[in-house]
């Protein structure tokens, strides 16, 4: 007969984060957490605590740019997976096209925000208008990031919360992904394919959307709790 040696007593490993929840459970691996505990803050300002109010985290006037800026990207923005030179090359762009009488609100907005360009071209003419457009564009990364700072934790809704999340995913994908050189072969782009792809999908008319009952007019304080919620 012989004794089993006792296994090996090992220590938890726990680790702490002093950060914000959103962007530290981003840098997570997908399907890696199996549980979640928290008391977060309610808002409801419990016994006139500071830190329970709800204009604590971010000023009011930036939280009600963000949501019109959010509103008007709901009904004007188009998140693009752009496919370059036949697929050798992926990026992300975030755009906004008006009739050219808006150029003034583009202009303020890419000032403002610092991020992207205007310019006006002519439409083609047809029966119903010859007005000459004007297009807000995003294209380089260091733009696109800008965005995300005001797009983040402010619900798009419904189809279009869906585009922004899977542009955000892919922008993150393009960032992180290392460029191709002589060494190493070119760029590895089949993780940005597969979310052009998944992003063509989106496009076409969704049946079940149109029939469901979702009511994506929440606001207010479930809106903070729906940033962290979702990552």
């Amino acid at each position: 007969s012989c004794a089993l040696p006792a296994p090996a007593y090992e220590e938890p490993r726990v680790a702490l984060y002093q950060a914000d929840c959103v962007e530290v459970m981003r840098q997570m691996p997908e399907a890696s957490v199996d549980a979640i505990v928290t008391d977060p803050p309610y808002k409801l300002s419990f016994m006139g605590r500071d830190w329970d109010k709800e204009a604590r985290l971010v000023p009011i006037k930036d939280i009600a740019f963000r949501a019109w800026f959010a509103g008007l990207v709901a009904g004007e923005g188009c998140f693009r997976i752009h496919k370059e030179k036949g697929g050798a090359y992926y990026a992300c762009h975030f755009s906004i096209k008006m009739r050219a009488d808006e150029a003034p609100l583009l202009r303020a907005l890419a000032r403002k925000i610092g991020a992207g360009s205007v310019s006006v071209a002519v439409q083609e003419t047809n029966e119903l208008s010859d007005n000459p457009m004007v297009a807000w564009v995003v294209q380089s990364r260091a733009d696109c990031w800008t965005i995300t700072g005001l797009l983040d934790g402010v619900p798009l809704y419904a189809k279009k919360q869906r585009e922004y999340d899977l542009w955000r995913r892919a922008l993150q994908v393009w960032t992180d992904t290392p460029r191709g050189n002589r060494w190493h072969g070119p760029r590895d782009n089949s993780a940005m394919e597969q979310l052009w792809k998944e992003m063509k999908g989106l496009r076409p008319f969704d049946a079940d959307l149109a029939e469901s009952d979702f009511d994506p007019l929440i606001g207010g304080v479930y809106a903070e709790h729906y940033a962290w919620a979702r990552e």
